[in-house]
């Protein structure tokens, strides 16, 4: 079994790769994530790929997986992985259009987020609860996480007044 804490380390310690050259679908990495998937190739989308490879380097089954986050879904769903409520380590999914790993799941309708091919590169991400669909990886083993401490910036731009997070 791996823990989410575990998943959640494999994905923070790709945070920062970025596409090469800028929105192209692929660099070294990114290739590496697309490698992972049953499309190969490269220059397409890899949000979906992303989150297959860090399920795949936790050791953990990625048989539900696809390079389309619609099939993903429909595979999850076929697979019974289907939660109604997030927590960290379930993949945060929008069928069809994308798709990320749960971090932390706050109070105010939000979760913390890893995203790959999110502004071309892997990403933090703050996204709303609402309108987003879980999947909860098997043999994922939910852990407590860590409290997340958020400072609001008054004089940062309306999109980004939160910075952080810290423990």
């Amino acid at each position: 079994m791996t823990t989410s804490r575990d998943l959640i380390g494999i994905a923070e310690a790709e945070v920062g790769v970025t596409e090469q050259p800028p929105g192209s679908n692929t660099g070294p990495r990114v290739r590496a994530y697309q490698a992972a998937t049953e499309l190969g190739g490269t220059g397409w989308p890899w949000c979906a790929a992303l989150v297959e490879w860090c399920l795949e380097r936790a050791g953990m089954d990625t048989t539900w997986c696809s390079p389309s986050t619609a099939v993903m879904w429909q595979r999850a769903q076929a697979r019974g992985l289907v939660v109604a409520a997030p927590s960290p380590g379930c993949v945060i999914i929008w069928p069809g259009v994308h798709v990320g790993l749960v971090v932390a799941v706050h109070q105010n309708g939000t979760v913390s987020t890893i995203e790959g091919n999110s502004g071309d590169m892997v990403a933090r991400r703050v996204r709303a609860v609402a309108g987003a669909r879980f999947i909860l990886p098997p043999g994922l083993t939910p852990t407590t996480p860590a409290k997340l401490f958020w400072l609001q910036d008054p004089a940062a731009s309306r999109h980004r007044r939160l910075v952080g997070p810290w423990r």
